[in-house]
């Protein structure tokens, strides 16, 4: 996962400079451990850190709701007439 983060935020750098964050969620960001090296890494590439508090990673509904919340606080919506995908893709040019 440490590897992986770290290709990620240099394609990322490589594609669209620095200054922003590395958000983790979920069984990530309730391992304490894995949470530590994700933002000793992202320090490390000029990325900020962010992880929800950890009373919201264990209940996926609530993390669900955390991104919601975030995403509105930024006045970002979207339509409920998307069709559901069970393995929806990380890359948005990903064919289907």
């Amino acid at each position: 996962l440490i590897d992986r983060g770290k290709r990620a935020m240099a394609q990322f750098i490589e594609h669209h400079g620095t200054g922003h964050h590395f958000v983790v969620a979920g069984g990530v960001a309730a391992n304490r451990f894995l949470c530590d090296q994700l933002q000793a890494l992202a320090t490390e590439h000029g990325f900020g850190f962010d992880a929800p508090p950890i009373a919201l990673c264990t209940d996926n509904a609530a993390m669900i709701a955390w991104a919601g919340l975030e995403r509105a606080a930024f006045g970002l919506h979207d339509p409920l007439d998307f069709k559901p995908k069970p393995r929806w893709p990380l890359d948005e040019l990903t064919a289907a």
